[in-house]
């Protein structure tokens, strides 16, 4: 979520000079036909030229599927990892995250590699800050849980240094705090504590402040034209009695109960359903497969953990409608199916409920 803010307002910039998705659309064909190249002369290349190259696909959006695919098919990372410094590891794992690249063992070697640099310190040898934060920042964008408890030995050792721990900036206390949460949504039926006792109190609090900062900076920009035009469509169905609520509709909202990230439009509707309506622009989308990047489907899954059913609407999708009916209809039916989709993950949850005998 964090890292794409900055693509965001870049993107808004951008925008308002009315060029910038031919722009961004010849850049990133561009830059694909570069990492093409690379693909194809991968035995030759260095480390710093695959992880950086991965780096900037990830900053422009691009899915590098050519170069991944080359990477296993050539088994390139053998070669690679072992002589990938500490930059290289932030750089691939971040990359990895950036573009939803769900390759586990890729990113339990680099948290491996980065746990033995961080161990055997010296000038060369410790982790910074910013790397910390990325490589344990993607483990968790990626939702791979299998490496939770990599990621708090990492953070642990980085945080054991009083003089690394100044160095970290509030992106990277941002990213831990995101860390820190899906540690905690995947560890409750355990007595999962988070990074609580990786990090001291004061470090776990100083995460919680930067996260609050941003989420109240973000709060109070303005709303994209794209996502007011979303919110003027609810309220007409809502004007219409298509949809009725408990708590009507505002928009930037703070997900409850712990503020984990910040909810384009947000609503209760009469049912009780929690609705988290996310106007996804062009910045939430991989090039060329149209796939939401890594940093939104982790929001998605942040939010459904809260009890939300998420409504993604996508500008793509919505640019085409082309009057008002059309997308207050295309709005309702996203709507719905988000609403029916949560009533089925809460399903199998209410079958497994332990039911008490009566007789």
């Amino acid at each position: 979520m964090w890292p794409a803010m900055t693509q965001q307002q870049q993107w808004q910039s951008h925008q308002r000079q009315g060029c910038a998705g031919t722009v961004l659309g010849q850049v990133q064909q561009h830059l694909q036909e570069l990492v093409a190249g690379l693909s194809r002369k991968l035995r030759d290349a260095t480390p710093q030229a695959v992880s950086n190259s991965l780096r900037a696909c990830a900053q422009l959006r691009v899915y590098p599927a050519e170069l991944f695919a080359a990477l296993d098919s050539q088994q390139q990372w053998s070669r690679l990892l072992p002589a990938f410094n500490r930059q290289d590891l932030a750089n691939t794992a971040l990359a990895c995250g950036e573009v939803d690249h769900r390759d586990e063992q890729l990113l339990r070697l680099l948290l491996q590699q980065a746990l033995q640099l961080q161990e055997a310190g010296g000038s060369t040898g410790k982790l910074n800050s910013w790397e910390v934060c990325h490589i344990c920042w993607s483990v968790a964008v990626l939702d791979f849980q299998q490496l939770a408890s990599s990621v708090i030995k990492l953070v642990e050792a980085a945080a054991s240094v009083q003089q690394q721990w100044m160095r970290f900036g509030s992106e990277g206390l941002v990213q831990l705090h995101q860390a820190h949460l899906w540690l905690l949504d995947k560890q409750p039926l355990v007595g999962g504590r988070g990074l609580a006792g990786a990090l001291t109190e004061q470090q776990l609090q100083q995460c919680i402040q930067a996260a609050a900062q941003m989420l109240l900076i973000t709060a109070a920009e303005s709303p994209s034209q794209f996502e007011r035009d979303v919110f003027a469509a609810l309220q007409r169905l809502t004007r219409a009695g298509a949809l009725s609520w408990r708590q009507a509709p505002q928009q930037e909202q703070l997900a409850v109960p712990d503020n984990a990230c910040l909810i384009d439009i947000a609503g209760v509707t009469a049912a009780g359903v929690r609705l988290a309506i996310e106007v996804d622009g062009p910045y939430h989308f991989l090039w060329p497969n149209g796939r939401l990047n890594g940093p939104t489907q982790h929001r998605n899954r942040v939010l459904a953990a809260r009890g939300c059913a998420v409504v993604s609407v996508r500008y793509t999708e919505w640019a085409d409608l082309k009057g008002a009916q059309d997308k207050q209809q295309h709005l309702l039916k996203l709507i719905k199916t988000a609403i029916q989709q949560q009533r089925r993950r809460e399903r199998p949850l209410e079958q497994q409920a332990p039911t008490i005998s009566t007789q």
